[in-house]
Parts: structure tokens; C-alpha cells; sequence
């Protein structure tokens, strides 16, 4: 079978940049659609961890990119909680 031939499929194995960090942000919107009523997850990777950028990137979703839709986020490192961000004081709070 030549290269041409071959099928193009991806790759099952997550790449080694992609490895989830030990940084965490758990997120509650004003507008949360959650079935179950659980926090939407978003982890660092393994890179980010590793260049210390993590806390910045996921902060930098609640401050900015998500500015006004937050009700409440929680920042854990290792399954431990940090800082957490209310809309009540509208900024991160070290734990």
C-alpha cells in the first residue's frame, strides 16, 4: 500500500503537548445550562504547566474572554482550591 492509499485517520493517542496539567478552572455562567446543574471543567496542559502560564490562561478566560458571564469560578491545582472569582466581588480571591 503506497501513501497515497492510506487511510487518513487520526491518531487515537492524545500528543504529548495535549497531556492534561494539574491546573483546573471550574466555571458557573449567570446563564448555566448544565443539566445536572455541575460546573463546566477546563484544564491546562502539560506545556502550559510546565512554562507556568496556566493560572494566567485560565484566569484570562474568566476576566476576559468571559467578562460578565461568570456567576463564580474556582481555580484548583492538584484537586485543591486556590483562588476562586464571585460576581459579587469581581475578582479572584486566594483561598
Amino acid at each position: 500500500m503506497n501513501r497515497l492509499q492510506k487511510s487518513r485517520s487520526r491518531d487515537k493517542r492524545p500528543r504529548k503537548k495535549d497531556i492534561r496539567g494539574r491546573h483546573k478552572l471550574a466555571v458557573f455562567f449567570l446563564d448555566h445550562r448544565q443539566p445536572k446543574g455541575q460546573a463546566y471543567y477546563f484544564y491546562s496542559t502539560l506545556r502550559q504547566d510546565q512554562n507556568q502560564t496556566a493560572k494566567q490562561r485560565l484566569r484570562y478566560l474568566v476576566n476576559k474572554k468571559w467578562q460578565g458571564l461568570v456567576s463564580w469560578a474556582g481555580l484548583y491545582y492538584c484537586n485543591v482550591l486556590i483562588a476562586e472569582y464571585s460576581v459579587s466581588d469581581n475578582c479572584w480571591r486566594q483561598v
